[in-house]
């Protein structure tokens, strides 16, 4: 997914070639499904939904957090590229790290409050 999403700066902003990189993007995305959505319910038997609930909840802020950032990068000049390659590359960063913390912290053991 970091790949994809530092390419598109990349790739000389073509249509074809970003419609491409965010489609690739998307299939990667889709692999997530079988790695952090079923972890709730390995960590506890008895809570999962609200372990699941709690997770995505801290994940829902980059809903509202995201579009702000985006407008403080591009405010009214939303068509010079380098805003947009920061945007992209800014993106690509917070990926690579939620990956890496991922790859390090996460655990299907149960937890000690199950």
């Amino acid at each position: 997914m970091t790949l994809c999403l530092l390419l598109i700066p990349l790739s000389g902003y073509g249509a074809n070639a970003s419609i491409a990189l965010l489609l690739l993007l998307m299939f990667f995305y889709g692999l997530v499904s079988g790695g952090d959505i079923p972890l709730a319910a390995d960590m506890t038997s008895k809570y999962p939904a609200t372990v699941f609930a709690f997770g995505n909840m801290c994940a829902s802020v980059t809903g509202f957090v995201a579009p702000s950032i985006v407008g403080i990068i591009l405010g009214d000049a939303n068509q010079e590229l380098w805003r947009w390659s920061l945007i992209f590359n800014t993106t690509a960063a917070v990926t690579f790290f939620g990956g890496v913390v991922f790859l390090l912290f996460a655990t299907a053991e149960r937890v000690k409050f199950d």
